[in-house]
């Protein structure tokens, strides 16, 4: 929350059931990711289901899960093909 303030950018939540809707298109699904969320990854789903929801359309994973000490993040986007005249 700090660093969204930070950055001027809004947070958002996801329930579980939305994030455990993308089980099958998870890079690297856990059962102990599981059992403590009710979701088989939560940084995966929320890039896929954040993209789906914000813009519409089918999201793929840009950059799939990474992760550091203190932060777990993963890059999610629609592809809209180019209008042509």
């Amino acid at each position: 929350m700090a660093l969204a303030e930070r950055l001027a950018i809004p947070l958002h939540g996801l329930p579980v059931d939305i994030l455990a809707a993308h089980e099958g298109r998870l890079s690297q699904p856990s059962e102990r990711v599981r059992e403590a969320s009710g979701s088989p990854g939560v940084a995966e789903a929320a890039a896929l289901a954040q993209a789906e929801i914000l813009i519409g359309g089918h999201a793929i994973l840009l950059i799939d899960k990474r992760r550091s000490a203190s932060a777990t993040c993963a890059l999610a986007c629609i592809r809209h093909e180019a209008e042509r005249p």
